[in-house]
């Protein structure tokens, strides 16, 4: 069967490819090249690379601010927002947004 890019609706479109290529480094270098869910951050980016001002977490990824990163960035002083609902910033459920805009959305908020 031929890829169709339809039956993948989360896939980057050009746009969002174009601002994925831009974001240095791999936090989760142990799984990121495989086709699975990753459920770890490799804390030894922050370490050599240095801690962000900020952690802005959306509801799908919640989990993996783990009670070490918690405990890390609360010593750094690093506040962490975590979205729990949907990113939009009406309550209508066909207000869906793809990645960019999630992200615009964040820092916004932020």
């Amino acid at each position: 069967t031929p890829y169709d890019p339809d039956v993948f609706p989360a896939d980057p479109n050009e746009d969002e490819r174009a601002f994925l290529n831009m974001i240095p480094g791999d936090l989760s270098s142990e799984c990121s090249s495989s086709n699975f869910y990753c459920d770890t951050i490799d804390l030894t980016f922050f370490n050599e690379n240095g801690w962000p001002d900020m952690f802005v977490v959306g509801a799908f990824y919640s989990d993996l601010i783990t009670n070490e990163i918690k405990g890390i960035a609360t010593a750094r002083n690093i506040p962490i927002v975590q979205f729990v609902g949907d990113y939009s910033d009406d309550e209508g459920a066909n207000n869906v947004r793809d990645m960019v805009a999630m992200t615009k959305r964040m820092e916004e908020l932020a």
